[in-house]
């Protein structure tokens, strides 16, 4: 098999790096998703043989089965199709790949597909007996999943029956989260041990000409020369586009992206709304709490200053928590 796939410099480095957990962050159209199939095929391929046999087994992730199905899987299929690598769409999902290398030795690739979106669904993957794992648009995946799915790699194949993995860890990718994600902080804030963290450029860049916001094309973004209409595919998607959209997917930056009917039917703007200094509490100003009741609790602590200013000094939320032990 011959795969026409030249990595993007910013997907060459992940490629280079050996780090046990990695994450890739793009706009949208930037490669990612492709260059992890194609780390998971890398892969495969340098797993040492055991008898001739190359084994590996993976793990990929998105948190629904309706995106899994969609996107995930379509993006695997348009670099490994069905003649290439069969798909058996049971539970889990699963494919399979056996193809014989250049070297004389066999590739043994085996893929789960696994939708999940929620805490309790670590259920699913206590049983799993992977090498590795790709998660799909990691910002929709809890933090707390992520920590069970790392504890599950590297236990295929059997080290003391086949020699084990060659290498095994997680890679992921994702369109930017906002800044209170885990990704965020992992990223940008305190990167844990044997994490890595690669940025992609941007398919726009937006400058300020007086007083009005222009959107020119980055001539650092990846993967342009594949998209349809090249930097018009980001450009006719300003037209009318949400601020947040546009900073999220065509600038790929971090900013916040929100489903259904915002309660407050507003423009959120960081650079405005959010102090990077804690506010000061005002002597002798009442102070509000703002209550959210259930089983994961919240209250907001904040004053109204005199010039009708809403400041909110403190936030405090328990997961799991009745309101007497909030």
């Amino acid at each position: 098999m011959e795969l026409n796939y030249k990595a993007a410099p910013t997907l060459s480095l992940f490629h280079r790096s050996d780090m046990r957990v990695r994450g890739v962050m793009g706009p949208f159209g930037s490669g990612k998703s492709v260059g992890c199939c194609m780390e998971i095929y890398l892969r495969g391929i340098k797993q040492a043989p055991f008898e001739g046999v190359r084994k590996s087994r993976w793990a990929i992730i998105r948190n629904t089965y309706a995106q899994l199905r969609s996107t995930t899987i379509k993006t695997w299929q348009d670099w490994f199709p069905n003649s290439i690598c069969p798909i058996v769409y049971d539970s889990p999902i699963r494919g399979h790949m056996v193809q014989r290398l250049g070297d004389g030795t066999t590739l043994d690739l085996e893929v789960l597909f696994l939708a999940l979106d929620r805490p309790d669904h670590v259920d699913k993957i206590t049983s799993l007996e992977v090498t590795s794992a790709w998660v799909n648009e990691a910002r929709k995946i809890p933090k707390s999943l992520i920590d069970a799915i790392i504890g599950r790699l590297g236990r295929y194949p059997k080290r003391h029956i086949e020699g084990g993995p060659t290498w095994y860890g997680l890679i992921m990718d994702t369109n930017p989260p906002d800044t209170n994600h885990w990704w965020y902080r992992a990223a940008e804030v305190q990167t844990p041990d044997g994490w890595k963290f690669f940025k992609q450029p941007g398919g726009l860049i937006k400058r300020e000409i007086n007083g009005t916001t222009h959107y020119f094309p980055n001539l650092a973004a990846e993967n342009v020369e594949n998209l349809p209409d090249g930097y018009n595919y980001y450009l006719k998607q300003v037209s009318g586009a949400d601020p947040n959209f546009i900073q999220v997917h065509l600038l790929g930056d971090y900013g916040a992206l929100f489903d259904g009917r915002p309660g407050y039917d507003g423009i959120w703007n960081d650079q405005i709304h959010v102090s990077e200094k804690p506010l000061p509490i005002l002597p002798g100003v009442p102070l509000h709490i703002g209550w959210d009741y259930g089983l994961t609790p919240a209250a907001v602590i904040g004053q109204i200053t005199p010039l009708g200013v809403l400041d909110i000094l403190r936030v405090f939320q328990c997961e799991r928590g009745g309101i007497k032990q909030f």
